[in-house]
C-alpha cells in the first residue's frame, strides 16, 4: 500500500497526470519524457455494488492498448488465497484474548447478527480479516464485485500478462505496523 501511494506521488508529480476521458476520471493516462509509450493508472474502490461498475468503452480501449495488467496484488496468482490466509494468522494471540473479558461474546453476537457467521471461526486470524467481512457487508447490494478483479479478468480475456505491484507479505508488513491491541 505504501509503495502504491508513493508511486502514484511520484508518477503524478514528476510525469505530470493528465485525465484520459474527463477531468473528473478515475482513468488516468501516464506520459512522459523518455516513456515510449503511455501507461494507464485506475483509481478504484476494493468493493462496489455490481450495477455501479462497468468496463466502460474508454476503460476497454486503455487496458486494450496495454501489454501488462498490474493490480495491486496479483490476483492471479493461484496461490493468493493461501498466501493470505496464512499471513492473516494470529501468531500466539487470539480474538477473544485481545478484548476485555466478556466483549468476545458481546462481538460474536452483533458479528453472526451482521454476517451470519460467528466470530469465532476468526479467533485464530488478525482483527482485519473479520473487519474485512464487516466491510463487505456494509456494501448497500447483495452483489458487490471487486473492480480489480473484473478489470483483471477483461484483461485476461486480451491476454495481457498479470502482474502485481506489491506481495501479500508486503501488504500484511503495512498491517502488522499496527499494534494488534489498537486493530
Amino acid at each position: 500500500m505504501k509503495k502504491l501511494k508513493g508511486l502514484f506521488f511520484l508518477i503524478s508529480f514528476f510525469l505530470g497526470i493528465s485525465a484520459f476521458g474527463q477531468s473528473s476520471s478515475l482513468l488516468w493516462k501516464i506520459e512522459g519524457k523518455g516513456m515510449q509509450k503511455p501507461s494507464y493508472l485506475f483509481g478504484t474502490f476494493h468493493l462496489i455494488c455490481k450495477e455501479d461498475f462497468s468496463v466502460s468503452p474508454v476503460l476497454e480501449q486503455a487496458i486494450g492498448a496495454c501489454k501488462q495488467f498490474y493490480g495491486e496484488l496479483n490476483m492471479d496468482d493461484p496461490g493468493l488465497t493461501m498466501k493470505l490466509m496464512s499471513q492473516a494468522m494470529l501468531k500466539g494471540s487470539t480474538l477473544s484474548s485481545l478484548l476485555p473479558d466478556g466483549s468476545f461474546r458481546e462481538c460474536s453476537q452483533k458479528f453472526q447478527q451482521i454476517t451470519g457467521i460467528p466470530l469465532s471461526m476468526f479467533n485464530s486470524f488478525k482483527p482485519f480479516l473479520s473487519l474485512s467481512l464487516l466491510a463487505e457487508k456494509s456494501i448497500p447490494c447483495n452483489n458487490p464485485v471487486q473492480p480489480e478483479t473484473e478489470m483483471m479478468n477483461y484483461a485476461k480475456n486480451k491476454q495481457l500478462t498479470i502482474h502485481g505491484l506489491e506481495t501479500v507479505e508486503e501488504q500484511m508488513a503495512v498491517l502488522d505496523s499496527e499494534p494488534l491491541d489498537s486493530q
